[in-house]
């Protein structure tokens, strides 16, 4: 045997990596179209497979529905790290009320792998429901034996349902709801609409105080049915065999004894304090302890319902009676009650004060003659100023008329100013209606003095202008329109003689002295002097002008 020569080359190395065997895993839950549906509805169920493996697998879906097999989804493939979602339809068929069971699992080929076979299963539910609608009939209501409830005994109660559409079957349950017990339950069937059924519910009377008995369907063919009644304990006799003695006796005294420390444990346990009182004058709601008029259906402060949480109530801790869960202590025993732990706490909401009632304004006829604000005599003090009544209101509809008339152009010259472009309004001269209304009151000369042409021109030199026979007055008087004594006008003044002076008599005459005046004759005529004049001394002369004609004044 030859050695051999060269022996580092006779190993060699490499890496094998090692992956986990491919999985399948399927959805656990497989969701449905519809959690209710119909008798003969169709209803559809949604399965996801996964493959978390670095492998591609293959395999089949068989799944069942209310125990009947379903079409299979075979020949399925999954690429490495894919995730696929499959449908399974089926008709829901059954009574009602009745829950019917999906159920998909995944089966792997030959030579496909699946390294764990308990996440291939998913599996999901719909409740069939029909168009029964029921009704209690609450004048079939029963009791045997007979009210009232007797501690210890045990009752029978019934009650008939009638169908008033279509059919089907509905599952009741018979419950004490005041002590949270299951009575019993019972399947009524409905073959068509008009059937009736009775339902029977059997318990025994445990417990003194308030029992409510619920009626309740599976379904929502009908709304739960209640009713209320109260357990007293049983009537007897009380038998005395011995005869009179020490014993009854003592027995009574105990009896006394005892019933006499529950009364004044009860009353320092329910005595009301200040505070208490006040709650005893009012009524609260029990969620925000808002103060109650007592008539409320809902509590004004929080919208609690006052109907529903008043008629609340529960369990007594110590001696299991049942009390309404709005009292502070139990009527039975005096235990105290924690009244948070029956109502939700509620904040107040806040409520405006509300405003004083507006007096109710009533209609009345208007009386157009009636005097609002002023006097009656208002027509004679305008004819006193020169004014008529009527032209008074005239005037006022004219000013009234021409103010609505610049309202009106006001709004259309807005209106017109809105539709304008920009480049428009940029070009538009504005003319204010302030500008307008000082040009229309604007009084023009030229108009007050005629045309230039008929207007005559004085200079100084060439006449004298006096108060008395000014050229111009003529003028004056048509653009004033005043009335007044112009030159040549006669004018008669009646003077009469002054009796208060000494010594001299009533004259029977009168003195007619002629004013005329005269354009070319402005020379006074001088009269004579009267006695009185002349005995009084120097006077004032009195001046006259002379007609035009030149004729005497009359003689008085």
């Amino acid at each position: 045997m030859v050695a051999q020569s060269i022996p580092f080359n006779d190993e060699t190395t490499t890496t094998l990596r090692l992956h986990a065997e491919p999985n399948v895993v399927v959805s656990r839950f497989a969701a449905a179209s519809s959690s209710t549906v119909m008798p003969g509805d169709s209803v559809s169920f949604n399965v996801t497979v996964t493959n978390v493996g670095i492998l591609a697998v293959f395999g089949s879906l068989h799944a069942t529905f209310d125990g009947t097999q379903l079409a299979p989804k075979q020949g399925l493939a999954l690429p490495p790290g894919s995730e696929n979602t499959y449908t399974f339809s089926a008709p829901a068929s059954g009574d009602g009320n009745e829950v019917l069971h999906f159920s998909a699992t995944w089966e792997a080929s030959e030579g496909s792998y699946d390294s764990a076979s308990d996440d291939n299963t998913a599996t999901g539910s719909v409740t069939l429901r029909t168009n029964l609608r029921l009704r209690f009939l609450q004048n079939t209501e029963t009791w045997n034996p007979n009210p009232p409830l007797r501690l210890g005994n045990t009752y029978s109660y019934t009650i008939d349902i009638i169908a008033d559409d279509g059919s089907g079957t509905e599952t009741f349950t018979c419950l004490d709801h005041t002590h949270g017990k299951e009575l019993g339950t019972r399947t009524l069937t409905f073959a068509e609409s008009g059937d009736s059924a009775t339902m029977l519910c059997e318990f025994t009377a445990e417990r003194l105080g308030s029992f409510e008995l619920y009626v309740l369907p599976e379904g929502d063919s009908v709304a739960a049915w209640t009713s209320h009644w109260s357990v007293t304990a049983k009537g007897g006799t009380l038998q005395n065999e011995g005869g009179g003695g020490w014993g009854g006796i003592l027995l009574m005294l105990a009896g006394a004894l005892f019933l006499g420390g529950v009364l004044l444990a009860a009353v320092v346990l329910t005595r009301a304090g200040e505070s208490d009182a006040e709650r005893e004058t009012y009524d609260y709601c029990p969620a925000c302890e808002g103060a109650l008029i007592g008539e409320e259906e809902q509590c004004p402060h929080c919208d609690f319902d006052l109907v529903g949480g008043l008629s609340q109530f529960h369990d007594c801790e110590e001696c299991e009676a049942a009390i309404p869960d709005l009292m502070d202590h139990c009527p039975y025993c005096g235990a105290t009650q924690d009244i948070s732990e029956y109502y939700e706490r509620r904040v107040r909401k806040e409520v405006p004060l509300a405003l004083d009632a507006e007096t109710e304004e009533t209609e009345e006829d208007e009386d157009e003659d009636e005097i609002v604000r002023g006097t009656e005599d208002f027509s004679e003090q305008l004819e006193s100023m020169g004014w008529s009544e009527e032209q008074y209101e005239s005037e006022w509809d004219d000013k009234l008329s021409r103010a609505e008339v610049e309202l009106d152009e006001v709004a259309a010259w807005h209106a017109a100013q809105e539709e304008l472009t920009e480049e428009e309004a940029e070009d538009t001269v504005v003319d204010t209606a302030l500008r307008r209304s000082v040009r229309e009151e604007r009084i023009d000369l030229d108009a007050i003095m005629g045309k230039r042409d008929e207007r005559r021109h004085l200079l100084d030199d060439e006449v004298d202008l006096t108060a008395s026979d000014a050229y111009i007055r003529a003028d004056i008087y048509d653009i004033t329109g005043e009335k007044g004594v112009l030159p040549g006008d006669a004018v008669h003044v009646d003077m009469a003689p002054d009796t208060m002076s000494g010594g001299e008599g009533m004259k029977k005459t009168r003195d007619d002295i002629d004013f005329g005046v005269g354009i070319d004759d402005d020379a006074p005529v001088s009269r004579e002097p009267s006695p009185s004049e002349a005995e009084g001394g120097k006077q004032r002369r009195t001046l006259s002008r002379r007609k035009p004609d030149d004729e005497d004044s009359d003689p008085t």
